[in-house]
């Protein structure tokens, strides 16, 4: 008699636990998330502009030894895409984001292997803040842009290059802290 209880209970956990649900389970078991935060100074603006552009330094992106501690390989990757990019003035204390109209960001990498991050192959807009309201404070969370971003994340370098309105000058340099997380999508070794 107990057997068949048991059994009549696991019968119908399976069926109270639909298809879908175990499958988007053992998809959670395949993701993980890469991050990169980072510090940049970025020059005053001067003049009110309609496009200021200003590339950031090359970060490395340590993704072999991020896909090694995630029992995975770049040949297992699926896809990566963008699930957050923030921005945070860390200084001056009296920084605001209110000075610009919109920001667009974009990853660079040199996907050609010559050295050189070129603009018209090599760079993708992965976020952006079409409308910045004037009480917005000293922290920006973007809207990521869907894409396949994995061709930039298998490289050893990337460069996040931002491209902003101005509505009035601003007269001293922002250090902000540029932090963006990304989520790959792979499939596990040896499953």
């Amino acid at each position: 008699m107990k057997k068949i209880i048991t059994l009549a209970v696991i019968l119908s956990s399976i069926v109270f636990y639909s298809c879908e649900d175990i499958v988007d389970e053992l998809d959670k078991l395949t993701q993980f998330e890469l991050e990169f935060t980072e510090d940049f100074t970025y020059p005053p603006a001067p003049l009110f502009a309609d496009s200021i552009r200003f590339d950031g330094p090359p970060v490395s992106t340590n993704s072999d030894t991020t896909f090694k501690t995630n029992n995975t390989e770049k040949e297992l990757v699926q896809d990566v895409q963008v699930k957050q990019l923030d921005l945070t003035i860390i200084a001056p204390d009296s920084g605001s984001f209110d000075f610009m109209n919109y920001i667009r960001v974009f990853i660079m990498a040199d996907l050609n292997g010559d050295g050189i991050f070129d603009d018209e192959t090599e760079r993708i807009e992965v976020a952006n803040k079409m409308t910045i309201p004037t009480n917005i404070g000293t922290f920006l969370k973007l809207d990521p842009i869907p894409g396949d971003y994995k061709q930039f994340i298998f490289q050893d370098e990337i460069k996040l290059s931002l491209q902003y309105g101005t509505n009035r000058a601003t007269l001293f340099p922002l250090k902000l802290d540029v932090r963006s997380v990304f989520n790959v999508n792979a499939k596990i070794l040896g499953v």
